[in-house]
């Protein structure tokens, strides 16, 4: 099976890790809602889950959604509402 993006995900080194959910924006509604962040979010990296369980940033996500057929167009990097 061909590795697909299967979920956003925001990596937070001064938290928990990995927050997931189909959008970037709601994953930090809930983040600032668990007070797990102060502020703008400066240290954390946006990026992508794939389906081989990696997390991948917005660029590399962009080359595996287009290769899997996820998005019509390539694109310089990948955005959570361009899948959902």
């Amino acid at each position: 099976m061909q590795e697909r993006i299967v979920k956003a995900c925001i990596k937070h080194p001064k938290t928990w890790g990995l927050h997931l959910g189909r959008r970037h924006g709601d994953i930090l509604q809930r983040m600032y809602g668990m007070g797990a962040l102060d502020g703008l979010p400066g240290e954390s990296m946006f990026g992508f889950l794939t389906s081989e369980g990696r997390f991948v940033d917005r660029i590399e996500a962009a080359i595996i959604a287009y290769d899997a057929g996820q998005i019509e167009k390539p694109q310089l990097g990948l955005q959570s509402q361009d899948l959902w």
